[in-house]
């Protein structure tokens, strides 16, 4: 982060190659701060097969700049903001590697115009990376031979990727059989020393992800850049616009992108499989080809209150709420997973109306025709919101629906369902003790303790409980049928309370 920025700035994105800026610059959605917890919380959520810790440190750029800053208290000092990051992050503070813990300065500070100073701290963060037990893997000897032999092999073919049957030949000369190398792939793919999808693209291993980020990069920068003659990209004007407006493309973008595919070996057909697998993109068939919708490259805004409230006619929205944030990637990845169903209720990208007139990366509307309604799904800070149109009767049906969708996009992102605290609600409209709750969006919370279940507020805990039944039509419908299968929703506790 630069330290001449408050944390509670939101930055500006600007996409440059080469040090030249491609786009006009635009805020962001999020502040430093909740950027910087945002990724610090998904990492932390990811499963692991070896039950490994991950480990952050966070350094400070321009920090030869920020004394100017601090002299005419325009920002906050670095102690500040290690109070601030502390605060916030309290819970993962053992991940961290400090600056220098005896004086709990948890921020590496790094002046941007000294190469040596960048350089030094930049070592000295590797090596107690590298010295830090987390960091130890089990593994047996010959996989470890193999392993060094698989980059060795893969740094001379091109794009850091090597066949599976190249893969073989090296087991061969450790006399490991086709069954073990099978098995050691997978294991040192578990453990992230390589990348190898055997369900998707069998044919082919990756020693460097590079590759795999320059190909998404290259079709994500499509969206951002101004003028894409500058790169060299030449797409018709109903191209770029379906690209831009509705974030969905053809297979020409690929072959105007130019991307180093390896026929054979990795094709521009892998590529569209690979991102279909991880929920990405989704197909949308036509009569004469097939189009792909991409959400994470929907325009980069959000709904206000009044914006949504034009669907909650039928229905209060159904709250989704995390631990404080909505893990990365898990709301594109809803979508998809939603748009990717083989059973009924299956979903479509809906229409554009006057009151929803484009699809955003934070709010997407869906139409389901099984259910009789559309779907707005609105991505906040720390919650996700589900509108229908449709009948009320249908709510639940839906939620479970979500749920589900929920739990697969969880699957595809690695992330652990115990850790994401994930309660699937509605809101609390009660009058509070406080004023201020009142204005706080926040969940109910359900106890199933008496039959029928009992209502309560999840931020004033004095306020007395009603029952599910005294809840207006437009929440219950929500509940009703959750009621008797609460067991099916995620990480319940054993007291029997639940923000479900």
């Amino acid at each position: 982060m630069k330290v001449t920025k408050s944390l509670h700035d939101k930055p500006t994105f600007v996409y440059s190659i080469n040090g030249k800026a491609l786009n006009t610059p635009k805020e962001m959605t999020l502040t430093n701060l909740q950027i910087i917890e945002k990724f610090v919380r998904s990492v932390a959520a990811t499963s692991r097969e070896d039950n490994s810790e991950p480990a952050f440190a966070i350094i400070a750029t321009h920090c030869d700049k920020s004394k100017f800053k601090r002299f005419f208290g325009l920002k906050e000092t670095i102690r500040e903001k290690n109070k601030t990051l502390q605060s916030c992050l309290n819970e993962f503070l053992d991940l961290f590697i400090f600056y220098n813990r005896d004086s709990n300065e948890l921020i590496f500070p790094v002046d941007n115009f000294c190469k040596w100073d960048r350089e030094k701290i930049s070592a000295d963060i590797c090596h107690r990376l590298l010295s830090d037990i987390r960091g130890n893997i089990n593994i047996p000897v010959r996989w470890y031979v193999f392993d060094l032999n698989l980059k060795n092999e893969a740094s001379k073919e091109t794009h850091g990727m090597i066949s599976l049957e190249s893969c073989y030949s090296i087991g061969q000369r450790l006399e490991m059989d086709q069954g073990e190398v099978n098995e050691c792939l997978i294991y040192l793919d578990s453990m992230r020393l390589c990348i190898y999808y055997p369900t998707v693209l069998p044919q082919v291993v990756f020693t460097n992800p590079q590759f795999l980020i320059d190909c998404l990069s290259n079709i994500a920068c499509v969206s951002f850049i101004d003028n894409l003659t500058e790169i060299g990209i030449n797409l018709s004007w109903e191209d770029l616009n379906l690209l831009k407006r509705d974030g969905v493309f053809d297979e020409s973008l690929l072959d105007n992108l130019q991307l180093n595919l390896v026929p054979g070996l990795f094709s521009k057909g892998d590529l569209l499989s690979l991102m279909q697998h991880f929920l990405v993109i989704s197909t949308i068939k036509t009569a004469d080809k097939s189009r792909y919708f991409i959400p994470i490259l929907l325009p980069a805004e959000r709904l206000n209150e009044e914006q949504k409230a034009l669907f909650a006619q039928v229905a209060d929205p159904l709250f989704i709420q995390f631990d404080k944030t909505v893990l990365q990637g898990l709301f594109p990845t809803l979508v998809v997973s939603l748009l990717s169903r083989e059973e009924e209720p299956l979903f479509f990208i809906d229409s554009r109306t006057s009151d929803f007139p484009q699809q955003l990366r934070h709010a997407v509307k869906l139409y389901t025709e099984e259910l009789f309604g559309s779907v707005l799904l609105c991505e906040n800070v720390e919650s996700i919101e589900i509108y229908f149109t449709g009948r009320s009767r249908h709510c639940d049906r839906l939620r479970k629906v979500v749920l589900e969708a929920l739990s697969i996009s969880a699957k595809v992102l690695q992330y652990d369902e115990k850790k994401l605290n994930m309660s699937a609600v509605v809101r609390c409209n009660r009058k509070h003790n406080v004023p201020a709750n009142d204005k706080m969006i926040h969940p109910i919370t359900i106890s199933y303790k008496n039959d029928p279940p009992e209502i309560g507020c999840s931020i004033e805990t004095s306020l007395p409980t009603i029952i599910i039944n005294d809840l207006s039509e437009k929440q219950s419908c929500w509940l009703i049928g959750a009621a008797g299968t609460h067991s099916e929703t995620i990480s319940l506790p054993t007291n029997g309370n639940e923000i479900l």
